[in-house]
C-alpha cells in the first residue's frame, strides 16, 4: 500500500482500520483467553460436564481449519468484504452461544464460533499487509501482540467479574459492543479486494486433508499417552497425502511456494519452532507450579501470562530495531535468545530456586519468542505479493498453530514419561493436567513433576536446536539450487 503519509499506526490516515484491526484482536483474544474463567458457571448451569471441554476444543479445531482456508477466500473477495461477512458471523454465534440452552447446541455454537474467530484474526493479519507501508508493519504486529498481552492479563479477571454478576451468557454477549466498534471503524476503512485476483476455488479435497490432520494431531496432544504416537503417525501419513496431492492441482488450498518456496521455508520453519519449543514449555508451567510447588489454582493460571509479557516486549523490540538491525539478526538472535532461557529455565528448576526466578526465565523465554515470530511475520508480509497475501499468511499462521500443537504433544510426552518412570500411579499428575485442583501432591509426585518439567523444557530445547539447524541447512541447499 502506498505510504499517506509520516507518522505511526495511530496517525491520522491510519487510524480507523488500527482502531477496527486492534478491536478485531481484543474481541478474539478476549474469546480465547477468557472463556476458562466461565467453564464452572456454565457446567453447573448446563450440565453434561463431559462435553465441558469440548468448550474449548471445539473452537480451537474449527479455528485452526479456518486458518487455512483463509488465505484464498481473503485474496479472491479482498480483505473488506471478508472482514464484514466473518465479523458478522462471529457477532451472531457469539449470541448464539450465550442464548444456548443445553451443552451440546453452546458446544454447536463454539464450533460455528472458531470458525469465525480464525477468520477475523486471519483477516487482521492480512491487513497488515495492505493497509500500511512496510515501515509500520512491524509495528502494526507489535501493537497486535500488546492487545493480545493485555488480554490475558484483564481477560479473565473481566470474564470473572462478569459471570459473578450477569452470568456466564454475559461473556459472550460482551463480544457484540465490540464487534459493533470494529464494525464502525473497519466497515470501509479495510482496502477492497485487488485488482486482478484470481478467483476462488474451492479444493475440497485438501481442505477435508488438512482438516483431519489437524484434529488428529488435537487429539494426540489432547490424549497424551497411549494414543499420542498412533494418533501423529496417522497425522503424519495425512501431511505426507496432502503434500501429493498439493502438487497435483492447480490451486490447492496451501500452495507448495508459500510452504518451501524462497524465504518463505525460513520464516515458516522458524515460527513453527520457535512456537513449538516456547508454548510447549509455557503450557506445562502451571502443573509445575501446583503439582511441584504447592501454590494455589490461580497463581498457577496466571503464570503463563509472564511469556505473554515477554512476547509482547519481543514484538515492541523488533519494530524499534528490525530496519536497523536487519532480520536475520533479530531472527538468529531471538533464537539465542529462547534457546538459553529454555536451557537456563531447565537449570532453574532442577535447582529448586525461588519461583520469581524461574518466571523470570519465562519472560525471557516470551521476549525470545516474540523477536523470532514478529521478524519472520514482518518478512512473510513484506515478501508477498498483494494479491498472494492472504494465502502467504494463512500458510505462516497454519505453522504457527502446527508449532504450537507439537510443541505442546512432545513437551507433555517428557514429563509424563519421566514421571510414569517415577511414580505407580498418574491420576493425580493427569488431573492436575488436565486442570483439576484436588487435593495435596504427595512429596515422591511433587519431585516427579519437577523432574518431568525439567525434562519437557529440555525437550523443547532440542527441537528449537535441531530445528533452527535443520532450518539453516535446508535453505543453504535450496540456495545451492
Amino acid at each position: 500500500m502506498r505510504d499517506r503519509g509520516e507518522g505511526g499506526v495511530f496517525a491520522a490516515p491510519y487510524l480507523p482500520v488500527t482502531v477496527a484491526i486492534l478491536t478485531t484482536i481484543a474481541l478474539a483474544a478476549f474469546d480465547a483467553l477468557a472463556i476458562v474463567a466461565a467453564l464452572p458457571a456454565i457446567g453447573a448451569d448446563l450440565g453434561s460436564v463431559g462435553l465441558l471441554p469440548w468448550v474449548i476444543t471445539g473452537f480451537l479445531v474449527t479455528s485452526t481449519i479456518a486458518v487455512v482456508v483463509a488465505g484464498p477466500i481473503i485474496d479472491a473477495f479482498g480483505v473488506r468484504s471478508t472482514f464484514r461477512v466473518t465479523l458478522v458471523g462471529f457477532v451472531a454465534a457469539s449470541a448464539l452461544c450465550a442464548a444456548a440452552p443445553t451443552m451440546p447446541l453452546l458446544v454447536a455454537g463454539r464450533v460455528v464460533q472458531g470458525f469465525g474467530g480464525g477468520l477475523v484474526v486471519a483477516v487482521c493479519f492480512a491487513a497488515v499487509g495492505v493497509a500500511y507501508p512496510g515501515r509500520l508493519t512491524a509495528k502494526a504486529f507489535a501493537t497486535e501482540s500488546a492487545v493480545w498481552g493485555l488480554a490475558g492479563f484483564g481477560g479473565p479477571a473481566v470474564a470473572s467479574v462478569l459471570v459473578a454478576v450477569w452470568g456466564w451468557p454475559s461473556v459472550f454477549l460482551l463480544n457484540v459492543p465490540l464487534g459493533l466498534v470494529a464494525a464502525v471503524f473497519g466497515w470501509r476503512a479495510f482496502p477492497g479486494r485487488v485488482e486482478g485476483a484470481r478467483a476462488l476455488r474451492l479444493d475440497a479435497r485438501g481442505v477435508v486433508l488438512l482438516s483431519a490432520f489437524v484434529v488428529v494431531s488435537l487429539v494426540g496432544v489432547g490424549t497424551i499417552g497411549v494414543w499420542t504416537l498412533p494418533a501423529l503417525a496417522v497425522g503424519a501419513a495425512l501431511a505426507a497425502a496432502y503434500w501429493w496431492h498439493a502438487g497435483r492441482v492447480e490451486d490447492p488450498v496451501l500452495a507448495r511456494r508459500h510452504v518451501v518456496g524462497v524465504g518463505y521455508l525460513r520464516y515458516n520453519a522458524m515460527a513453527f519452532v520457535a512456537m513449538a519449543a516456547g508454548l510447549g514449555a509455557d503450557s506445562y508451567l502451571p502443573l509445575y507450579l501446583r503439582g511441584a510447588r504447592g501454590t494455589s489454582e490461580s497463581f498457577a493460571a496466571f503464570s503463563v501470562l509472564w511469556l505473554s509479557v515477554g512476547w509482547t516486549l519481543g514484538s515492541f523490540a523488533t519494530s524499534w530495531f528490525l530496519d536497523r538491525a536487519g532480520e536475520r539478526r533479530l531472527l538468529w538472535g531471538g533464537t539465542a535468545l529462547l534457546l538459553g532461557a529454555l536451557v537456563g529455565g531447565a537449570v532453574l528448576v532442577a535447582a529448586e530456586v525461588p519461583i520469581p526466578f524461574v518466571l523470570a526465565a519465562f519472560l525471557l523465554i516470551g521476549l525470545g519468542v516474540g523477536t523470532v515470530t514478529s521478524a519472520v511475520l514482518t518478512q512473510v508480509q513484506r515478501s508477498s505479493d498483494a494479491g498472494e497475501i492472504g494465502r502467504a499468511n494463512a500458510a505462516h499462521q497454519f505453522f504457527r498453530n502446527l508449532g504450537i500443537t507439537f510443541g505442546v504433544a512432545l513437551g507433555g510426552a517428557a514429563l509424563l514419561f519421566v514421571v510414569g518412570g517415577r511414580v505407580d500411579d498418574l491420576d493425580a499428575v493427569r488431573e492436575l493436567l488436565a486442570g483439576d485442583e484436588g487435593g495435596a501432591v504427595d512429596p515422591a509426585t511433587a519431585e516427579a513433576v519437577a523432574a518431568g518439567f525439567v525434562a519437557a523444557l529440555t525437550v523443547c530445547a532440542v527441537v528449537l536446536a535441531v530445528g533452527a539447524a535443520a532450518t539453516v541447512a535446508a535453505v543453504r541447499r535450496r540456495a545451492a539450487r
